[in-house]
């Protein structure tokens, strides 16, 4: 693999390579946190550099400094699908429920009946009623890996379509 490749690949490879050697609890939370991260990467992309934008993710108050706010602006903004915003929320509350309680598995069926709701790249399976993915730690697996791969390079393309500073008649 050339050097351009490789660069490329490798966040996502380490993430993979994380992911795949995880607990329930660990894989969920590395996979809301590598989206929670790309997220804040494409929303950055897109505003115009500087303090203020910075403001918006740094410290306690900053209105993008969660998940479920980053995304929302992501979707406001039009730079994520309808589908991946309700994929990263249905991901954000399994999450949750994992930080909230240390018995917490991919087989109970609050968390089961959540990941049964992910969709983003299983449409074909889907169809086919694939036993695949009837198992919720697969489901969760194959439809995160989709997301993140739907969002890998995507801040690299907003930035091309980012804001400009405009100066406004007086």
């Amino acid at each position: 693999m050339d050097a351009d490749k490789e660069q490329f690949l490798h966040p996502l490879m380490a993430f993979l390579d994380v992911s795949n050697n995880e607990s329930d609890r660990g894989k969920i939370l590395v996979a809301a946190a590598q989206i929670d991260g790309m997220l804040e990467d494409i929303v950055r992309a897109f505003l115009i550099d500087g303090k203020q934008a910075d403001a918006l993710f740094d410290g306690p108050n900053a209105p993008c400094s969660s998940m479920f706010n980053k995304a929302n602006i992501a979707r406001a903004l039009g730079l994520i699908s309808a589908n991946e915003f309700e994929e990263i929320d249905i991901v954000r509350r399994i999450r949750n429920e994992f930080a909230h309680s240390v018995h917490r598995t991919m087989q109970d069926p609050k968390i089961a009946d959540r990941i049964a709701c992910l969709k983003v790249g299983l449409e074909r399976l889907i169809e086919i009623d694939d036993p695949a993915i009837a198992d919720p730690k697969a489901r969760f697996t194959m439809s995160t890996m989709s997301l993140v791969s739907s969002l890998y390079n995507r801040a690299h393309y907003v930035s091309k379509r980012s804001a400009t500073l405009v100066e406004w008649p007086q």
